[in-house]
């Protein structure tokens, strides 16, 4: 059943701007709590996936609230930003190549919403910002609308920052049950976001200021950026003093206090391995987190080194990679660290063989599409014949029961403690 705007004369609830990872979900959970919600994405295509009821992307439990949603007529997809009483923006912030937030496409967003605003509207960003974006993004508007600035010091147009802080592979529970933080760009705004939000959040609202509120997104993604950067830097050391950071890490984490996350081939995804750098800015004024986001970063090189070390007197070696989105059980390939280990490998080592399986990701990644000696599958193959290394990227469902006497006599690296029972 298709969806379109057409049938409302009248202004909706809400409006998603953006139907990505963090908008779609978002959408399907307010439309299971509002009467109508319309959501747009300027890409045509995500559009066209939406208004037919199909998740453009994997994440569990979205594809049957979206087929509710749509044929309910609760989820609406318009070919311009819908007239409504509240707004959510969800749209990307990537980084620039200097590390800077790329805010185009939020202040695009704004820009083509404030032609429509009336002035009582509740607008909310879920978007990453630097601190101070919101306030930015308040002048702009007053800058395309000056008819608008009663609206704003009035408070009878309500801004507020409120950071998703979800966890892909389970988007859906935890859009409803995470505690959630509501930043106003004024009393008023706080007051009306947490209202929104407490129709569908069974977690507790913390209000809090516009700026705090940025900066509090920011810092609980450096934390985890931290920690996985000491994890990192413990198994590098194991692997020079040859210990098993695995068993390492559990006997570490008997103390009563100690808590090691698990090392891997890097970090990826839209927030951790980005959203740091928003705090360490231009003028790199904060060096733990500066050097952990680089350590973080160095990781795929050095895994692509060990490969390259296990098969130096192998002529054409085959190397068998398991998993190539961020982490497991997601189809999320950005920023993915283990697409970059198979890309810096392959360049290393143009001779190599490489065989490359995930059963989630749908195509292979734009970044080893043109490479001759990559080859993508999504199924396990039936031979594992002639196979020298395998290098396990991403501990995705699927690969859990895989034993490496399945592959015969090979090489092993393992960066997600795949194998870790069955060696």
């Amino acid at each position: 059943m298709n969806a379109s705007l057409g049938a409302y004369s009248q202004r909706v609830d809400i409006g998603v701007i953006g139907l990505g990872y963090i908008g779609l979900p978002t959408a399907v959970v307010l439309a299971d709590n509002f009467d109508v919600v319309a959501g747009y994405d300027i890409d045509d295509a995500r559009r066209r996936f939406v208004e037919n009821a199909v998740a453009p992307f994997v994440e569990p439990g979205l594809d049957q609230l979206l087929k509710k949603a749509v044929t309910s007529g609760k989820l609406v997809v318009t070919d311009s930003i819908a007239t409504a009483e509240n707004y959510v923006i969800a749209v990307p912030t990537p980084i620039s190549e200097d590390r800077s937030a790329d805010l185009t496409y939020i202040f695009s967003a704004i820009e083509s919403l404030a032609e429509i605003l009336r002035g009582d509207e509740l607008l909310i960003i879920e978007s990453t910002c630097p601190p101070g974006t919101t306030a930015r993004l308040v002048d702009r508007i007053v800058e395309l609308r000056p008819d608008l600035k009663e609206a704003v010091d009035s408070e009878r147009m309500g801004i507020a920052y409120c950071p998703e802080r979800v966890l892909p592979g389970n988007i859906i529970e935890e859009l409803q049950s995470n505690d959630r933080i509501i930043g106003g760009y004024t009393t008023n705004a706080s007051n009306r976001a947490a209202k929104l939000y407490s129709q569908f959040c069974r977690g507790q609202l913390w209000l809090t200021d516009s700026r705090t509120a940025e900066m509090s997104k920011l810092a609980e993604n450096a934390f985890r950026d931290v920690n996985i950067a000491f994890a990192n830097q413990l198994e590098l050391l194991c692997v020079q003093n040859e210990v098993d950071v695995w068993e390492l890490r559990e006997l570490a984490n008997k103390h009563p206090r100690v808590n090691i996350l698990e090392p891997g081939p890097g970090v990826g995804g839209h927030c951790i391995a980005v959203d740091p750098w928003f705090l360490v800015g231009a003028e790199g004024n904060a060096p733990l987190i500066e050097s952990a986001r680089h350590l973080n970063d160095s990781k795929p090189q050095n895994i692509s080194n060990r490969i390259v070390e296990l098969v130096q007197s192998v002529d054409e070696p085959h190397i068998l990679a398991l998993g190539l989105a961020f982490k497991e059980n997601v189809d999320d390939v950005r920023h993915s660290p283990a697409v970059e280990v198979v890309r810096i490998f392959s360049e290393a080592r143009p001779d190599a063989e490489i065989t490359v399986i995930d059963p989630l990701v749908s195509v292979c990644p734009s970044e080893l599409q043109g490479i001759s000696n990559v080859h993508f599958l999504r199924e396990m193959p039936t031979d594992f014949a002639g196979v020298d290394v395998v290098v396990a990227l991403v501990a995705h469902n699927e690969f859990k029961d895989l034993t490496l006497s399945q592959f015969g006599e090979v090489k092993l690296v393992d960066t997600r403690g795949l194998f870790k029972g069955s060696m």
